[in-house]
């Protein structure tokens, strides 16, 4: 099984995240986070050779708190991920993939009403004062 996995010869396309299936398969899968039925070594194969000659895509070995990983890096136009952490966890390993979310322009027209307006209200005690110096010194408030 590991040399007929080994030896699937893949380029992905890219807006795809290939996930190394049975019997060498590549499966598209639209999930963020699976696990899959090998070791490290031989799922980091598969992606060195799925991504062989690939300009875009980076790969970047690690530890964290959960043990050896791997980070895949894309920077090719249109896909749909940026990341994908390889997590070793003994005889398996968890693929966590960061999506890359696109969202459509929006034409915004018009003039919206102001967000807050400040109203100053003179007081009943200030046009008792003003009435005292005079209308000349202060505009009539109604």
């Amino acid at each position: 099984m590991i040399s007929v996995l080994l030896a699937v010869a893949l380029t992905s396309a890219p807006g795809t995240f290939p996930v190394p299936g049975e019997k060498g398969q590549v499966l598209d899968m639209k999930a963020l986070r699976f696990h899959v039925p090998h070791g490290l070594a031989l799922v980091e194969r598969f992606y060195r050779q799925s991504f062989k000659g690939d300009a875009g895509i980076s790969f970047t070995r690690g530890h964290d708190e959960k043990g050896e990983t791997v980070t895949l890096r894309s920077k090719r136009d249109g896909e749909s991920w940026s990341k994908a952490v390889l997590h070793d966890e003994g005889v398996a390993t968890s693929i966590e993939v960061t999506p890359v979310i696109r969202m459509g322009s929006v034409d915004v027209n018009g003039k919206p009403p102001p967000v807050a307006s400040l109203v100053i209200v003179r007081s009943s005690h200030v046009d008792e004062q003003l009435e005292q110096i005079g209308e000349d010194h202060a505009p009539k408030h109604e």
